[in-house]
Parts: structure tokens; sequence; C-alpha cells
């Protein structure tokens, strides 16, 4: 049974990090933002003439802002996530830093799977033909299924030998 104190810590921590999430993802996200434009507007375009032509309230700086900014940090996301070696080098360290996260080889789960699914097939195989329990047909059939399971291991598609 947990102590009291214990309990509360969790409580407590967990609460922090909720905080801290929610602080830094969002509602200073969107405080810095608004201040961003606050400044830039403020300081700087209402004292050069000519931008304050082009931007007479700041309405219009916002949403011209808005429509060039908000295109612009979605293709530096997607940059970020599909191009750059920055987001798998951080999915690394989460990982070395998280003794909760597991590593596996890409496939390795399926690959152990699919052959443990053939070597169990094999000896229910064996198991029924010295029981005599399968039909030819039914023989036939579980070596069909395991050849193509060791086909299906090996990368190649299946559905040629359907």
């Amino acid at each position: 049974m947990a102590m009291p104190g214990v309990k509360i810590k969790r409580i407590l921590t967990r609460a922090f990090y909720y905080f801290k999430e929610g602080h830094s993802a969002y509602l200073m996200y969107l405080l810095s933002f608004a201040q961003w434009i606050t400044i830039v507007y403020v300081l700087l375009i209402s004292r050069i003439p000519i931008l304050t032509f082009v931007f007479p309230q700041m309405w219009i700086f916002i949403v011209i802002f808005l429509f060039t900014y908000a295109p612009l940090a979605i293709a530096v996301g997607w940059i970020h996530f599909k191009r750059s070696s920055l987001y798998s080098a951080q999915l690394d360290v989460q990982v070395e830093s998280n003794p909760y996260h597991y590593r596996f080889i890409p496939r390795s789960t399926e690959m152990l799977t699919t052959s443990l699914m053939i070597v169990q097939n094999r000896n229910l195989l064996k198991l029924f033909e010295k029981l005599n329990v399968l039909s030819e047909e039914d023989k036939d059939l579980m070596k069909k299924y395991i050849w193509l399971v060791e086909k299906l291991l090996e990368g190649r598609d299946t559905r040629e030998f359907m």
C-alpha cells in the first residue's frame, strides 16, 4: 500500500508536469505570439512611414502576417519531421533518457511473431500427422499456409501465390 506522502508527491509532480506542458506548449505560445505581434507593430511598423502606409491598422498586419507565417511554419515543421535528422536525434535522446522506452529493430516484432507462428504450425502439423486427424486436403492447406508465411517473412508479396 502506498504511503500518503508518496501519493501527495505523485499528485504534485504530475500537476507540475501538466502545468509545465500547458504553460509552455499552449499558454505562453499564445502570449508570446501576441506580444511579438504587438511589439513589432508598435515599435517598428508604426515608426516607419512606408510600413505605416502598407499596414495602416494592426489587424491588417495580423492578417497578412498569419497568412504568410502559418504556411512557412507548416513547411519548416514538415522539413523538421520528414527531411531533417534533428527529429530522429530528438527521439534518440528521448529513448535514451526514458527507461520505459524499449528499442526494437524495425520489423523485429513481426519477424519474431511470424517465425514463432511457423514453428508452432510445423509442430502442430507433425502432431496432427502423428495422431492421424487431418485429411490430405487439410495437410496440404496447412503446408501451403506455412509456406506462404515463410514467403511473407522473406518479404515477398504473397498475393501472387494465392
